[in-house]
């Protein structure tokens, strides 16, 4: 059985395309299916939440939700997160994929999870998972879509609709998103490469133009059968005319081509 997780920044498409692998029907990746943020208990991500959860929250939870979230997990046993806590988890939630026939159990983790547990990726490694590790080639989309999520409150919904907007964005946070994402991405290439675990690097724009194609060497690094997942009713949540949701978008044109990044922000 391949064990892997599919990676990324925030707002590169991480959430869609786990949903979609998911929906393949040799893997073993659980997704809750959310209606709110509010209600971001999601299975898709267990090691997202980083912190105790409140108890009548947990007591509801724990009651209906397999697998279990690390936290509410740990909360449930009344362990620290230290690494035989992480061991343990990982063993009962690749049993689970064992136990229903998967030919491949994984999990969706974005890179500020994964730096906020120290060790994982060296963990992970040491498990023999894999990574499918999902980048943007347009970085002023993706600032974009981070700051536009953050004013929406909203950074993932199915078949949503904003009602709100237009919104302003502040052109420092803008260039300092930027420069951010090409920071960690770097960054975290450079890791999964030191610490030699198995990587296969897909990007966000090839999965717009072609999912059957997009698709094809993700399933074979799986080691699974060449059928397209059906595809997610996860939102595309910024359109491609920007300057239909950003009040100040002559003040970001105007930043972008400072930068030479004026012609990404026509582009997907």
């Amino acid at each position: 059985m391949q064990k892997f997780i599919v990676f990324g920044r925030g707002r590169s498409g991480t959430t869609v395309i786990a949903d979609e692998i998911s929906r393949h029907p040799e893997v073993d990746l659980p997704v809750e299916r959310i209606e709110h943020e509010d209600q971001l208990w999601e299975r898709i991500e267990p090691f997202g939440r980083g912190a105790e959860p409140a108890f009548e929250e947990a007591e509801s939870v724990v009651a209906q939700w397999e697998p279990l979230t690390y936290d509410l997990w740990r909360w449930q046993h009344g362990v620290a997160d230290d690494l035989p806590a992480r061991i343990a988890y990982l063993e009962q939630f690749e049993a689970r994929g064992q136990a229903a026939g998967a030919k491949a159990v994984g999990f969706k983790i974005i890179d500020n999870q994964m730096g906020e547990r120290v060790g994982l990726a060296e963990l992970l490694a040491h498990r023999d998972y894999s990574v499918v590790n999902i980048h943007r080639r347009n970085v002023v989309r993706h600032a974009l879509s981070g700051l536009l999520a953050r004013q929406r409150g909203v950074f993932n919904e199915r078949n949503y609709r904003d009602t709100g907007g237009p919104y302003p964005i502040d052109v420092h946070e803008f260039e300092q998103a930027v420069a951010h994402i090409r920071h960690w991405v770097q960054f975290w290439d450079q890791g999964f490469e030191k610490i030699k675990i198995r990587t296969l690097n897909v990007f966000y724009e090839d999965f717009l133009a072609d999912r059957a194609a997009f698709h094809a060497p993700i399933l074979e690094f799986l080691g699974l059968s060449s059928r397209t997942p059906a595809t997610s009713d996860f939102s595309k949540m910024v359109p491609k005319d920007l300057s239909s949701v950003i009040v100040n978008f002559e003040e970001i044109q105007a930043s972008c081509s400072k930068y030479g990044l004026a012609g990404m922000l026509g582009q997907p």
